[in-house]
């Protein structure tokens, strides 16, 4: 069987890599997507910023009826929050010129993502990345390839495919930047302890993003288009793992929290309480010989700034656009690889000061190890 041969492989078929996948088609580059790819219908990250309809613009989608019908997706109408008091002011997205956004059913856009970049003509394995072989040792990135291995027992998957350039877009797990010896930046703890509520469990609260700070950390809520919630509390991983192991205890918290106009009960949880990682962290390198990270693999964003999937598209595009100008004629792939570099490193400091600025306006806990660890930060890069 003939080695398959690509141009750009990326490992990853979430947001960010299919923003890449698609953006590098319109440049005629040959590519493929590799994922492993296991659809949940409860997927954390719904938040899509008005902003975003510009970087969809760029992959040709004009509108989020192109990839949603009109159950997957809702207008966010106003942030609501309460931090640092228990007052709740409103932001409301009518004073926003780029709208309050929408929130989406993720795991819908996410698969209407990947099923673009298979109508663009994008190949696509499903299968967990293997071993990535560095065919020379020529530290110049025009003449370096890399063979890429898959973790399958599938036919028609091969067993490895070459390609010139790879993207990381595998998340925070940064799979590929692992096997490049590449670590990462880790900042200040924080995990998050989330589950959905079942429609109409709440008393409505209109199509609103809630926020609020509490002593231990923070809450958040938003009402999904099925009329399901999300809400979820961010701490420290010994707080985080109680509310996994006693959905109890979380819906306690919730409670105390008052985030909610009412009270939640047990029966109200769909498929219990889960966890994820949900601190800053950054790679310490983004870009190499013939590579790039994209997305969570090369900065992972504080949930707080709902930003996650806009940096996906972002960065997604953006390092598309680099590896095409690398591959034409006559290009400084040195100095291209720079200029992505600085501005992933750009969006991050603004990232910083911004959380910065957010997490000290808590005056109240500061004496609790959650809200110390922000306000006694030291500055890392």
């Amino acid at each position: 069987m003939t080695t398959p041969h690509y141009d750009v492989v990326i490992a990853g078929a979430g947001p960010a890599g299919c923003a890449a996948a698609i953006r590098l088609r319109q440049f005629d580059i040959s590519v493929c997507l590799i994922d492993d790819v296991q659809d949940k219908i409860w997927k954390i990250g719904e938040s899509l910023p008005g902003a975003a309809i510009r970087l969809l613009d760029r992959l040709g989608i004009q509108n989020l009826d192109q990839l949603l019908t009109p159950r997957e997706y809702v207008a966010c109408v106003a942030n609501v929050a309460a931090w640092g008091t228990n007052d709740w002011t409103y932001n409301d997205a009518i004073r926003n010129p780029q709208s309050g956004g929408w929130h989406i059913l993720r795991h819908r856009f996410d698969t209407a993502l990947r099923q673009l970049a298979l109508q663009k003509g994008i190949a696509f394995y499903t299968a967990k990345i293997g071993k990535i072989t560095r065919n020379n040792v020529v530290e110049t990135t025009t003449k370096t390839t890399y063979t890429i291995a898959f973790k399958t027992n599938k036919k028609q998957v091969p067993r490895t495919i070459i390609s010139q350039w790879l993207i990381d877009a595998t998340g925070r797990s940064g799979a590929v930047l692992k096997q490049l010896n590449i670590k990462r930046w880790q900042f200040e703890e924080q995990f998050s302890a989330f589950a959905w509520l079942k429609p109409d469990s709440t008393k409505n609260l209109t199509q609103t993003t809630r926020i609020k700070s509490v002593e231990h950390g923070w809450w958040y809520s938003a009402k999904l288009p099925d009329n399901t919630r999300i809400i979820a509390f961010y701490g420290l991983s010994n707080r985080v793992s109680d509310m996994v192991k006693s959905s109890e205890f979380f819906i306690a918290e919730a409670n105390r929290s008052t985030l909610l106009e009412d009270s939640i009960v047990q029966e109200a949880i769909l498929e219990g309480v889960a966890a994820c990682n949900a601190s800053t962290s950054l790679a310490q390198e983004v870009t190499g010989a013939s590579w790039l990270a994209i997305g969570d693999a090369a900065f992972s964003l504080d949930p707080i700034s709902s930003q996650g999937i806009f940096f996906a598209l972002y960065s997604g595009i953006k390092g598309a656009e680099t590896i095409a100008t690398s591959l034409g004629k006559n290009s400084n792939t040195a100095q291209t690889l720079a200029l992505y570099k600085e501005q992933i490193k750009n969006v991050f400091l603004a990232n910083q000061n911004s959380r910065t600025h957010f997490y000290t306006s808590e005056l109240r806990y500061t004496t609790q190890v959650y809200w110390k660890q922000y306000h006694q930060r030291s500055k890392i890069i």
